[in-house]
């Protein structure tokens, strides 16, 4: 997400701000606020966060409320339209409805209509998607057989972990924060023989989070991502390559599988278990157990 010739102080303190914002969207977002999270002036936030992502702040905000809500439309067809802009943080649906025709070229109402490979194509075409979707390859394997998923339901308790963000689409970035939050949590005694690595997978934000599983009790350092996995009913299936072809499996489980399933998707991401360390390994060369959250139709 960030350029790698960023000076480390700098890169700690946007994520801290772009973290802020990811979790933040459906609330008033004010750059004074982003500024006091990242302890500099606004002016110079403003400027630091310009040169590192190519978008200003309120920009990156916008693109990622758009963004989010077209994962909305897609996957929580039972939201009106109307509860999607509210909840992407807009302050109506005529505002909404403007930035999405803008943005996608194409209305909300019009995005949901469509068949899904169309949503594929036009969702390909905005900032963040081009390169990694194959949307040719999406559904249907060489031949044009229809590729298939094998699709257990497991239930897991909550877990808590601590994170890096990585570019979705750089596997070695991934790879080294993987080493990077690995040896982050070794310096801070964090390793246990319960931890567990996992991939958080944000289709919709253009990251991908390194995380490190902790215990309940565990003190975390100042400055350090948390997150909480919610326990509960997943859908599991293991996928080999990568990230593309977790892509392709993830449109096929949501296409294929999840329609006659009697669920739906409970949250707006997925986590992925590793066979193998991915901080040895290359993501690509990795089998992988992508978990995705469900919960009754």
């Amino acid at each position: 997400m960030l350029p790698k010739d960023i000076s480390k102080e700098h890169k700690q303190r946007l994520e801290t701000v772009i973290n802020y914002i990811l979790k933040n969207l459906n609330n008033d977002i004010s750059l004074e606020v982003l500024a006091e999270k990242a302890n500099y002036s606004p002016f110079h936030l403003q400027k630091l966060f310009k040169q590192a992502m190519g978008e200003s702040p309120k920009q990156y905000i916008i693109r990622m409320r758009l963004e989010t809500a077209a994962h909305y439309l897609i996957v929580y067809g039972q939201k009106s339209i109307t509860e999607v802009a509210y909840e992407c943080g807009f302050s109506s649906p005529a505002v909404f409805a403007r930035a999405f025709k803008s943005y996608f070229g194409i209305s909300a109402e019009k995005m949901r209509q469509v068949q899904h490979q169309q949503q594929v194509i036009i969702r390909k075409e905005s900032f963040h998607l081009k390169g990694l979707i194959d949307s040719k390859k999406i559904v249907y394997a060489e031949g044009g057989s229809k590729k298939t998923l094998k699709v257990e339901i497991k239930k897991i308790a909550e877990m808590r972990g601590i994170f890096i963000n990585a570019p979705l689409q750089d596997e070695t970035l991934i790879q080294q924060s993987f080493k990077d939050i690995l040896c982050f949590a070794d310096a801070h005694d964090m390793l246990t023989s319960d931890t567990r690595m996992l991939g958080l997978i944000y289709p919709h934000q253009d990251r991908y989070g390194t995380c490190i599983s902790i215990s309940k009790e565990q003190a975390i350092p100042k400055n350090t991502e948390t997150i909480t996995i919610s326990g509960g009913k997943y859908a599991v299936f293991k996928v080999r390559g990568g990230v593309r072809d977790t892509f392709r499996a993830l449109q096929i489980f949501h296409d294929q599988w999840l329609p006659d399933s009697g669920y739906k998707i409970a949250e707006l991401f997925g986590f992925e278990v590793f066979m193998s360390n991915p901080a040895l390994v290359v993501y690509s060369r990795l089998v992988k157990e992508v978990y995705i959250p469900l919960e009754p139709v």
